[in-house]
């Protein structure tokens, strides 16, 4: 078999020619001069140089002029063949880097890494964040953060919503939050409020404690002479008291009032602030302050009683149905009463939300709905959603107690009367009351059992 070199270009075939003669040599073993070339100088040198350089011009003129079979086809064809997979795997790469320097150069990604935004790897994230490697594989582990695992290598790849995460999760743990409210935090925002008020309540009674312990211990250090025995430094320690038994509230109660203002206004909070709401937010917060420790006292600690959880399951409730009262025309004043109708027949056929509305109503429900009219005023100008809601609610309501008050609505009369038991002040309350017992099994009062709700006034009034 002869070598048919006019199937490969000329390049080819002098590299192959060159690859040919170099395997030769080196298995002929006219490659010891490279293993001990340090041991030979000057002449030595070249001289194995130029010997080298001979056999191999020799040996690539014997393979191209075809005087000796020393391959096949076969062999040609496959180190041929291994050649320009080699150059075009190079090819790809150079491609690919410059792929990459183009997609950096615009910020952006291609493909499947396009959709999810770029990602980057561990090293940024460190630098990013200022968080540890350990730290940011912990939060990985409790399922904090949730970076896609690339499936060719392993490693994770952070997007910008994990960088992120991971920001405010170091803030709030420097903060003192822990992760489980953190992770509730993270799952849904609405609830800051509530677990901050938390934290900070927490740290107030544990800044009164250490200062109460230190000037106590202050004291006693100055008073203290050598104790002899363990009888005079016991007599000593009788009058001392390290943890105050009653710490003041008045710094708690007034972040109570402001969580209490959030809650009652969350769903118009979601405006754009100019200075003039910012004035009312003022006059609302404050007027909310002078009444958090009488009216609203329970209201308060109740909301302290339940989890945030809880209250952003019943503010998501709370914002619907106001969207809705929201939209309502005079055309559909008729249609809402009649779901007002079937909402409060429903309430006076359950014996178990009738007995939370009377263990409630006194102390929590009918202060606070007493409170919401005194500031309605502000709020109708705070917010211009709010003004209709208002309007829209007092008027379905009305018209509703006209209906109750008429011959054809003494049933529904009776039996709310019944329900209610006397624990319902439509004229005072502007007849927002009657929107509240339609929606009470779905509100924040209902979220506790009759038994849990008489412990929590208990531990209240205690």
């Amino acid at each position: 078999m002869t070598i048919r070199f006019g199937e490969y270009k000329k390049r080819d075939i002098s590299f192959l020619l060159n690859f040919v003669a170099n395997l030769f040599l080196y298995y002929t073993g006219y490659r010891w001069w490279t293993v001990n070339a340090n041991f030979f100088r000057n002449k030595q040198h070249s001289f194995l140089k130029s010997r080298r350089f001979l056999w191999k011009k020799r040996i690539v003129t014997w393979l191209f002029e075809g005087k000796q079979d020393i391959i096949g086809n076969k062999s040609i064809h496959q180190v041929y063949a291994f050649i320009k997979s080699k150059r075009k795997k190079r090819k790809n790469r150079k491609k690919k880097s410059e792929k990459k320097e183009k997609q950096s150069e615009c910020g952006g990604m291609t493909g499947q890494k396009e959709k999810r935004g770029a990602t980057m790897r561990i090293q940024e994230v460190i630098k990013k964040t200022g968080l540890s490697r350990r730290t940011v594989y912990y939060y990985i582990d409790q399922k904090m953060i949730s970076p896609v695992v690339d499936e060719h290598n392993g490693y994770h790849d952070f997007s910008e919503a994990d960088i992120q995460k991971l920001f405010i999760i170091r803030k709030l743990r420097e903060a003192g939050l822990s992760l489980a409210d953190i992770r509730a935090i993270l799952h849904k925002p609405r609830t800051t409020p509530f677990y901050l008020h938390k934290q900070l309540n927490a740290l107030q009674s544990q800044m009164l404690t250490i200062q109460q312990t230190i000037s106590e211990m202050d004291r006693l250090s100055g008073q203290l002479p050598v104790c002899q025995s363990l009888d005079q430094l016991a007599g000593m320690l009788a009058d001392t008291d390290f943890c105050p038994e009653d710490p003041t509230r008045n710094q708690m109660e007034s972040r109570d009032a402001r969580l209490l203002a959030q809650y009652l206004w969350m769903a118009y909070l979601d405006t754009p602030v100019t200075e003039y709401q910012q004035f009312l937010w003022q006059k609302i917060t404050q007027h909310t302050i002078e009444h958090a420790g009488t009216d609203l006292k329970k209201m308060s600690r109740y909301l302290q009683y339940i989890s945030p959880e809880q209250i952003d399951a019943t503010n998501i409730n709370q914002y619907l149905r106001n969207q809705k009262i929201i939209s309502l025309t005079e055309e559909d004043y008729p249609g809402f009463m009649e779901e007002l109708k079937v909402s409060l027949l429903a309430f006076a056929a359950d014996p178990v939300q009738q007995e939370k509305w009377r263990l409630l109503y006194q102390p929590v429900i009918h202060p606070t709905a007493l409170f919401c009219v005194s500031v309605s005023g502000w709020m109708r100008e705070f917010h211009p959603a709010y003004r209709r809601y208002y309007e829209n609610t007092h008027t379905c309501c009305r018209m509703l107690k006209d209906f109750m008050d008429s011959p054809e609505g003494a049933l529904l009369n009776a039996a709310l009367n019944k329900a209610f038991n006397g624990n319902c002040d439509v004229r005072t309350g502007y007849y927002g009351e009657l929107e509240v017992a339609a929606t009470f099994h779905k509100s924040i009062y209902a979220l506790l059992s009759p038994e849990q709700i008489r412990e929590f006034l208990a531990g209240v009034e205690g």
